[in-house]
């Protein structure tokens, strides 16, 4: 968690100035336009770089995969994006966990779902929202073992099934969830590829996250 006071004015006031645009970019350097982690980054380090801020939740390692998404433009994405940069700033990495299980929960049982239903597999969607909440390592395994049941994943095409699964399977394999395991959740939401592309709803879907993440402060 950062003290945002600690960071100097200009800095800061670049979480209200800064246009977010699609990466990577070059030429690097001072110059270099910001996505939304490397804005993040400078803005608390006074350094360009694509990586998480030290300090801060590890759920920014989600916002390269909204950041690139399906927007109409720079300033759409901007607009979206901008309120939660400072929000996700003052997270306490402590609550990460929480965090990473609000995430899985919510791609597996409303995404996910919703990608069924745009595709006609209205059964798989049942299946999918009829999962118990997923909230912590016990309530994940609960979930994994449902879907691999009901086979609700079957029907889904490319990276958005497998990446889902893998999410669930890299808490299987751990005591506890870890680093890893939250890249694989965060993958997961290659499905909103599907979904935006069916439904034109990436704006929907990126709020709908980020509000989750963000909501457990």
């Amino acid at each position: 968690m950062i003290d945002l006071s600690t960071i100097p004015a200009e800095r800061l006031a670049l979480l209200d100035t800064a246009i977010i645009y699609k990466g990577p970019h070059s030429p690097k350097g001072q110059n270099c336009k910001h996505c939304a982690r490397e804005l993040l980054h400078e803005v608390v380090t006074g350094q360009h770089a694509d990586a998480n801020p030290p300090g801060c939740t590890v759920l920014m390692e989600i916002l390269p995969r909204l950041n690139d998404g399906s927007w109409r433009d720079d300033a759409h994405r901007t607009e979206v994006m901008r309120p939660y940069l400072r929000k996700m700033l003052s997270l306490d990495p402590i609550k990460d966990e929480q965090r990473i299980y609000a995430v899985i929960d919510h791609v597996y049982r409303s995404v996910l779902p919703d990608v069924c239903d745009a595709l006609k597999l209205d059964k798989h969607g049942s299946a999918l929202r009829d999962l118990d909440p997923i909230m912590d390592h016990t309530s994940a395994i609960d979930a994994r073992a449902a879907l691999d049941a009901r086979a609700a994943l079957d029907a889904l095409d490319g990276r958005a099934a497998r990446a889902a699964l893998d999410a669930l399977a890299a808490i299987a394999a751990r005591d506890a969830i870890d680093a890893r395991a939250a890249i694989a959740a965060i993958h997961a939401i290659d499905a909103l590829d599907a979904l935006a592309a069916r439904a034109g709803s990436w704006e929907s879907g990126v709020v709908a996250i980020l509000d989750r993440i963000c909501a457990i402060n």
